[in-house]
């Protein structure tokens, strides 16, 4: 608010969606919504991609392309709102600079939370090198713009958006099998130490998952 404080979601009626303008998705058919049409929401919400338990003092980071950063959002809206102690990252790629939607509030909540960091990536546009979130981590550079050192004993690290940046890999008898790419998840895996959040065994990797 003006005062530079996080408003409290539950004591607002509105609902917000942040979506992609394409027109062919459930997405796309949301921004076709007049003032005024209705629009019916199931009383509970469901799903798996929720920060969950996380001890007070781990580094968060978060790790999105274009609208992928909305459950981020709302993650780090809580985890501010109830004084995490560790570092929270939130690392947006986006193809150009007008895609970043939430830039102006990022910006805003670095300077109110001295433990909060926002890293922007564009890939299609800018002076800079045009990079994705693979590159940042592999070249080292996510460590030193954070001041971070991704050690799997205390980061636990958020994947949402391009199925090619989350890069999930296939179970088979030999062990994981991962797409071409690479993607965070071999990243993370083979070069860091870390791993996979299943639902039977908890890791530091959390991704979105798909049926």
């Amino acid at each position: 608010d003006e005062l530079e404080r996080l408003l409290d979601r539950s004591q607002m009626d509105d609902r917000e969606f942040y979506v992609a303008l394409d027109g062919t998705t459930l997405a796309g058919r949301l921004t076709g919504l007049k003032p005024g049409d209705r629009l019916w929401m199931r009383p509970e919400a469901a799903g798996s991609y929720t920060p969950g338990p996380l001890p007070p003092d781990a580094d968060i980071v978060f790790c999105a392309t274009g609208t992928g950063e909305a459950p981020h959002n709302r993650m780090i809206e809580s985890l501010l709102r109830g004084k995490h102690r560790g570092h929270i990252v939130s690392v947006v790629c986006c193809r150009r600079r007008q895609d970043l939607g939430y830039d102006p509030v990022h910006r805003r909540l670095t300077r109110v939370f001295r433990n909060y960091a926002y890293l922007p990536l564009l890939t299609r546009e800018g002076n800079g090198p045009r990079r994705h979130i693979q590159d940042l981590f592999v070249s080292g550079d996510f460590q030193s713009r954070t001041g971070l050192a991704l050690d799997p004993g205390r980061t636990h690290i958020f994947l949402c958006g391009n199925s090619g940046m989350v890069g999930r890999p296939q179970e088979t008898g030999e062990g994981l099998a991962y797409p071409e790419g690479p993607g965070m998840v071999e990243v993370l895996t083979t070069r860091f130490g870390f791993r996979i959040t299943t639902p039977d065994q908890p890791g530091n990797i959390h991704f979105e998952r798909y049926a």
